[in-house]
């Protein structure tokens, strides 16, 4: 819904690696959405791993900003 189904009207741009799409959130706000095109070098994570990404690279932005 975000991002009308990716439509082609919402494409903002793309690179090697996938699609970038205008997207509009419930509360009005704009975002950027990429989705990756498949099988282009991108390595495969399970949730886990990913998780353990996103969770180091928030408590880095936190000491950034905060400590």
């Amino acid at each position: 819904m975000t991002t009308n189904g990716f439509s082609e009207s919402n494409l903002l741009g793309q690179d090697g690696f996938g699609y970038v799409h205008k997207g509009v959130l419930p509360n009005g706000k704009e975002v950027a959405v990429k989705s990756l095109k498949a099988g282009k070098g991108q390595p495969t994570m399970e949730w886990p791993t990913r998780m353990r990404i996103a969770l180091g690279a928030a408590k880095g932005l936190a000491y950034l900003h905060e400590d």
